[in-house]
């Protein structure tokens, strides 16, 4: 009986681990990381779902975030409010978490402004 009982736990938390990630990605099984970037960039090219952004100024400079439903450009509706980040040489690293995720339909264009440096990684998924 104990046996069994392993058994159907194991399985239930093996169908979890496989379930779990579809549900918080959106339709697909898996979320999208940006590569590292240090300048403002397109970062999808159609629609999805934005779940997040990490940001790591220079520990001097604050940075100012701003994120569009725009597959190149600037402009058009923004997806999360203007975000300031602000820095010290012990907390140079922020996130900006979306849970649930922000349906975007034509792309993602990240505007970064700073007087120093900064490096950010955006988190999504790409397809409807």
């Amino acid at each position: 009986m104990i046996k069994q009982i392993k058994y159907w736990l194991f399985l239930f938390s093996a169908l979890l681990l496989v379930w779990l990630p579809s549900v918080h990605a959106g339709p697909g099984n898996f979320s999208y990381s940006s590569a590292e970037k240090t300048a403002s960039a397109a970062i999808a090219t159609s629609g999805g779902y934005l779940h997040g952004i990490v940001v790591i100024t220079d520990g001097t400079n604050s940075v100012t975030v701003d994120i569009y439903d725009n597959a190149s450009a600037a402009t058009g509706t923004k997806l999360i409010p203007q975000w300031v980040v602000t820095t010290s040489s012990s907390n140079r690293a922020q996130s900006y978490s979306i849970e649930p995720p922000i349906k975007f339909s034509n792309g993602i264009y990240v505007a970064v402004t700073t007087s120093g440096t900064v490096t950010y990684m955006v988190y999504y998924f790409e397809g409807l």
